[in-house]
């Protein structure tokens, strides 16, 4: 699964229902017709319809009307723990919405856990993991490239930082419609590109960070030196003491 729902508020009995309400909203209601998501849009639908788009977005829009500054409501602008070419990750100030992937809570739980990836729009935005409120991996300063920390860029995509007054994003678009790829963060707080094979109908691992313990967020304090090939990985800089 790219996307779940109701991640907070689970369908304890089966069967359920999604369905348009009066006003033309998506709502998820139990078997005794308890409601345990809406769409909550704000406006109302008149002939409503529930697309899925080749690029994985589910939207809500009316039925004669296709142009994506329309969609009444899209699942591109509640990310959870995979984020696919197209969607906006970061801060959006007009809507109060911060967008970011949050980690699962177990393999059986899609409750977002503590483990979250996010771009934090202050100064030279920069996306972090963390677990709770501790920064566990840095990528660096976007630098108008790339983000500094991942010296790779793949020509596969475009890619960048859109900023304004409201809105502090990143966004890549896929250069090549038949490469399909997502970025997953999972519970172990490990960041994963994947890639669709048709020739083996699967997933393939193309990309993950952290690479290895030496990518830890301040692994070996302040003024450690971190080399992956030594035991132990963290040692002193010249004239400096333990």
């Amino acid at each position: 699964a790219v996307w779940v729902l109701n991640r907070e508020i689970p369908l304890n009995s089966r069967p359920g229902l999604l369905k348009f309400n009066e006003l033309g909203h998506l709502v998820l209601v139990n078997d005794t017709n308890n409601l345990l998501w809406s769409s909550n849009t704000s406006r109302i639908a008149r002939t409503p319809i529930l697309q899925l788009l080749d690029s994985g977005n589910l939207v809500l829009r009316e039925a004669n009307d296709d142009n994506p500054e329309n969609f009444l409501w899209q699942s591109f602008d509640y990310l959870s723990d995979n984020y696919l070419p197209g969607m906006n990750f970061g801060w959006n100030a007009a809507r109060g919405v911060q967008n970011y992937l949050s980690s699962w809570t177990s393999n059986e739980d899609p409750a977002p856990g503590d483990l979250t990836f996010y771009l934090d729009p202050t100064g030279y935005p920069q996306v972090f993991i963390k677990r709770g409120t501790g920064a566990i991996y840095r990528m660096g300063p976007w630098n108008g490239l790339r983000f500094s920390g991942t010296p790779y860029v793949s020509p596969t995509f475009r890619h960048g930082i859109f900023k304004n007054k409201n809105t502090t994003c990143y966004r890549e678009d896929s250069n090549d419609k038949s490469f399909i790829s997502r970025v997953t963060l999972n519970q172990s707080g490990v960041v994963q590109r994947w890639v669709w094979v048709d020739r083996t109908r699967g997933w393939v691992l193309y990309l993950t960070v952290p690479k290895d313990d030496c990518d830890t967020y301040s692994g070996c304090g302040a003024y450690g030196t971190c080399y992956i090939g030594n035991s132990p990985a963290c040692g002193c800089l010249s004239k400096f003491q333990p």
